[in-house]
Order: C-alpha cells, then sequence, then structure tokens
C-alpha cells in the first residue's frame, strides 16, 4: 500500500488528523523525504514497524510525545509527557528576544521558571556563551529532562537544575529571568483538545483565572534580581495588559510587549528599577 492510499484509510476514520503530522511521522520514521515517499509501495513489514505511532497519532497524542523530540531555535530537545510541547508562539517570541538584545550587556546569570524541557534557558546560554543559569520545575521528571537536554547540547557546565515551587527552593540574584507559567483558566473553552487530555495539567492551568502564577511569582521575585535585571514572561494573549500592571506594580518599569507569529500579545519583558526600557523600540 502507498502512503496517499493508507492516509485516505486513516481519514475516514480520523476526519481531524492532520496530514502534514502524519507525513512528518513517516518521514522522520523511516528517514526519508516526503518526495521519496509518494507513490511508493510500502511492504507489510514496513507498515508494522510504524502503525503503533500512527494509532497514537489517530488518537489526538501530540506528534512530540510520539517522536520523542522537538526542534525549538535550529536545535532539537527531548520532550516527554513530563512537560509541555514547546510551542511556535513561545519559538517567536524567544527568537524576538534574542535577535534584538543587540549591544547590550549580556547576562551572566539566568534563571528559567518552570523551565519544562529547557528550550528557554538552554537557547539563551547558546546566545550568551558566559552566562550560567539555573532552571526551576517543581516536577523532577521535568528536571530530569532539561538536564539531559543540557548534556546534549554540552551546556552542563553552565547549567543546572533544580526541584522547587516557583522561588521556594532558590538563592541568588539574577539579570535576567524568563518564565512561562501556567496562565490558562480551568474553564477556559478554547483549550485544544490533545493538550487537555495529553499534557500536564499543573503546566497549563492556573487558579484566579490563569493569573495565579503571576501573582505569586512576583510578591518574591525581586529579592532575586540584580539591580537593572530583565524579566520576561509569557502569557495568555488577553492577560498582557492585566500582567503588565502586575509587574510594574512589583517594581518594573518601561515593560515592553512581544508578539507571536500570530501578531497576539504574548509576552512582557520589563526591567526592574529602571524607567522607559525602549527595549523594542519598533513594537
Amino acid at each position: 500500500m502507498t502512503p496517499e492510499a493508507y492516509w485516505r484509510t486513516l481519514k475516514k476514520n480520523h476526519p481531524d488528523l492532520s496530514e502534514q503530522e502524519y507525513w512528518f511521522l513517516l518521514c522522520d520514521v523511516w528517514g526519508c523525504s516526503r518526495a521519496h515517499l509518494i507513490g511508493k509501495e510500502i511492504s507489510t513489514v514496513e507498515w508494522a514497524s510504524i502503525t503503533s505511532k500512527i494509532e497514537r497519532l489517530a488518537q489526538g497524542e501530540p506528534l512530540a510525545y510520539i517522536l520523542g523530540y522537538v526542534d525549538f531555535l535550529d536545535c532539537s530537545y527531548q520532550v516527554s509527557k513530563d512537560v509541555l510541547v514547546p510551542r511556535s508562539d513561545t519559538e517567536w517570541w524567544m527568537a524576538t528576544l534574542l535577535q534584538q538584545w543587540g549591544e547590550r550587556d549580556h547576562p551572566a546569570h539566568i534563571l528559567d521558571l518552570g523551565t519544562g524541557s529547557g528550550v528557554l534557558l538552554l537557547s539563551a546560554l547558546r546566545h550568551f556563551p558566559q552566562a550560567k543559569g539555573l532552571g526551576v520545575d517543581i516536577d523532577p521528571g521535568a528536571c530530569a529532562l532539561a538536564y539531559r537536554n543540557a548534556k546534549a547540547l554540552q551546556l552542563t557546565d553552565r547549567a543546572s537544575f533544580v526541584e522547587s515551587h516557583w522561588l521556594t527552593n532558590v538563592s541568588g540574584t539574577f539579570d535576567l529571568v524568563l518564565c512561562n507559567p501556567p496562565y490558562i483558566a480551568h474553564d477556559d473553552e478554547e483549550v485544544e483538545w490533545r493538550a487537555k487530555h495529553y499534557e500536564p495539567a499543573h503546566a497549563l492551568f492556573a487558579e484566579q483565572q490563569g493569573m495565579e502564577a503571576f501573582v505569586e511569582i512576583l510578591a518574591t521575585l525581586p529579592v532575586f534580581l540584580k539591580p537593572s535585571a530583565y524579566v520576561v514572561f509569557e502569557c495568555g494573549h488577553l492577560q498582557a495588559q492585566a500582567v503588565r500592571q502586575l509587574m510594574i506594580q512589583a517594581g518594573c518599569n518601561g515593560v515592553d510587549i512581544l508578539h507571536d507569529g500570530a501578531g497576539h500579545q504574548r509576552a512582557l519583558m520589563g526591567r526592574w528599577g529602571l524607567h522607559g526600557n525602549e527595549f523594542f523600540p519598533m513594537a
């Protein structure tokens, strides 16, 4: 049976299945291009080697969990069900942040709260080769996974990870803080089905209509900041102004808004203790 014929049969039973993800899975497992597979008769033995993975995809499991990795800013990172799948929205604002940093002083000590797979911290460490960083996560499985990613990128001499509920087990001060906290309200009806059923709920949902983590972190964060430290929070696209006000109340000035690929307000960057940040004057 050809991949096209298999797809037509699969689509009848699973109308919501993504054709793009189907082809990506085939190409990844068999190590070839889509062009190489089109029109090719695939043996029963070859189909048997991938059937279980196709079935997982058809049931709605995120492709990254099936493959065991995700690409983020030109690097591959291991992922598991202990962590969220890094989103393109996050990748977009992180790329903007690093591209726009320019000639400003590079951070020496970076803190990543809710590190998950470690993509934010490790991307920052790759960009700032003299920096050291600490990734924090409440889940020990996430910390172990992030360490494996650091090892794969040969960054274990500059990256460390600690199991902690936000800042509880953190010590020291930092000049760049990155945080992608849970920010989805429990009654949010726009949450993707596959995220709700497969990804860790504690990394997605928060009380106070999704604002709980921002309130809790900002209550204690200032004592961990060096003078003029930069702080970046990802948030829901309708939360930006509320999070901005919380940051200002906690002592941050000049809060800039970073957008995702769809143009939505997706992250906020502020500098503690300074007026007129204007980090992204063209935003």
